[in-house]
């Protein structure tokens, strides 16, 4: 007699997921996004990041659900690796990434043409941060 054991899905793990990916876009964006300044005062925009978190607690909430099924297993099951991590690949293989960099370079471009001067100055701010950790990452890291 065999007894095969059905996997269920646990909303109660899907949701304490959601929250605590919640808690941490309240955390990641809220001053970003949340404090908008105002000459040399600021203003809070709590609508605007009631609405990034609860986007943000609704897409996790969904993943989880998701990778709970049959087909979401198979597809964890894909990143699970048994290997040391090394691989080395032939000299003539292209990667299916490869339309990436392109794809940047055009969002790059065309991204201060149809944006505002505040969205700007946040995609700005980020990528001073972005410099800021690799710069940081070289010091640290690389030149001990």
């Amino acid at each position: 007699m065999s007894s095969t054991t059905k996997k269920t899905i646990d909303i109660k793990k899907s949701l304490v997921d959601a929250i605590l990916a919640g808690l941490i876009a309240l955390i990641v964006f809220g001053p970003i996004v949340g404090v908008v300044l105002d000459g040399y005062g600021f203003n809070m925009e709590t609508t605007r990041v009631a609405w990034i978190v609860a986007i943000v607690m609704a897409g996790r909430f969904a993943l989880s659900l998701f990778l709970q099924t049959p087909k979401g297993l198979r597809i964890l099951e894909g990143f699970e690796t048994t290997g040391s991590g090394v691989h080395v690949l032939a000299p003539d293989y292209k990667s299916r990434l490869r339309w990436i960099i392109p794809l940047v370079i055009v969002i790059a471009v065309v991204f201060p043409f149809f944006s505002n001067s505040y969205l700007l100055g946040v995609v700005i701010l980020g990528l001073i941060y972005v410099l800021l950790g690799l710069g940081l990452n070289i010091v640290v890291g690389l030149a001990g």
